[in-house]
């Protein structure tokens, strides 16, 4: 889907509290894909904003000072990094009118701090849900704007984040 068609309104975000550590390999709950959503399977509203950021952090090693090594300034010597661990991490936020559902997801992912969390975002239009588990690291308080509620959370990946859950058996 072309970039200028995107739009966050009718953006899917579902999660699930998971509580205890994950056992690996690292699989999507059953639950998630069933229709009804089952208990236990939230879905947020939509979000104002809802970001996820995977960056791959880069190990050099350093060419060490010998006799003969250049002076300061003289010469210059680039880094060769090579791929190390990758790592991705995420906030999301709302200001929406709540239903009663949805009010107790936004409660049920407030009160999930600290504890691991399975999560799958698609954008509109989007058949292909990313997410996969995160630990919710902040939160801030929802509070209420003329019958609309803000919320945000911030989150850190446990594991990979898949760019579509569907296939993670």
């Amino acid at each position: 889907m072309a970039l200028e068609a995107i739009t966050g309104e009718l953006s899917k975000f579902r999660f699930k509290v998971v509580g205890a550590r994950p056992a690996k390999p690292l699989t999507r709950p059953a639950d998630m894909s069933t229709d009804p959503v089952p208990a236990g399977v939230h879905i947020l509203p939509e979000l104002t904003t809802s970001t996820i950021t995977a960056q791959v952090a880069t190990n050099s090693i350093p060419t060490p000072k010998m006799y003969g090594t250049p002076k300061a300034g003289e010469s210059m010597t680039w880094a060769e990094p090579k791929p190390g661990e990758a790592s991705w991490s995420g906030s999301l936020s709302g200001l929406v009118l709540p239903t009663e559902p949805e009010r107790a997801a936004m409660i049920a992912l407030q009160n999930a701090l600290g504890q691991y969390v399975w999560i799958e975002r698609a954008l509109d239009g989007d058949t292909t849900p990313e997410g996969g588990y995160v630990i919710i690291t902040s939160r801030g308080m929802p509070v209420p704007v003329e019958g609309n509620v803000t919320f945000d959370v911030g989150f850190t990946g446990y594991g990979p984040n898949f760019l579509d859950v569907t296939n993670i058996a």
